[in-house]
């Protein structure tokens, strides 16, 4: 039976430019991370530039390092059109992680899992699913599966969450969990 612990819970009170979770402990298999976030970058036209997210593994900042290819799925809200896209990403900063959102208090919504993050023989597996949902007539709801590996071997023992041009919007929440098989 596998067993699931809960590490580390951050709630954002205020704005911030990163969530750090530190100090992560060895002893599991697998982490899951779960967050629930919202972020504000720049305006365009009423709109919030599209910030990026990123996860950045063990203050590993080489982006080499990371390697990350996705499927995603997009339902437009006035014309009920939808689109499925295919991408890989080759020498980005770090991996994307969380939903783009208007200057609204919307939250994109996640789950994580960093497959061996303690094993030191093997390169790192990160596979997550995403999305969001948008109330307004140009973008309705957003689902992404990515998958990527961090092609570096240290144990996982700090995990940093951020957006490019932008900051975390408060009541953001990360939780962090260790996961066993037996």
């Amino acid at each position: 039976m596998a067993a699931i612990e809960a590490i580390e819970t951050v709630y954002l009170e205020a704005d911030a430019a990163v969530i750090n979770i530190s100090s992560i402990p060895s002893t599991y298999e697998h982490l899951m991370l779960r967050w629930s976030l919202s972020h504000l970058g720049t305006y365009s036209g009423g709109w919030v530039a599209l910030a990026a997210g990123y996860l950045e593994l063990a203050g590993d900042t080489t982006g080499n390092n990371y390697r990350s290819g996705f499927m995603r799925g997009l339902q437009s809200g006035s014309s009920a059109s939808q689109f499925l896209a295919f991408a890989t990403d080759s020498g980005a900063p770090t991996m994307s992680t969380f939903p783009n959102a208007q200057p609204k208090q919307i939250y994109g919504a996640a789950v994580a899992y960093i497959l061996d993050y303690s094993t030191t023989n093997k390169k790192t597996t990160v596979i997550q699913d995403r999305g969001t949902t948008f109330d307004d007539s140009d973008y309705g709801s957003t689902r992404y599966l990515e998958g990527g590996v961090w092609n570096n071997t240290p144990v996982i023992d700090e995990i940093e969450l951020s957006v490019s041009g932008g900051v975390i919007m408060r009541g953001s929440t990360v939780s962090l969990y260790g996961m066993n098989s037996s």
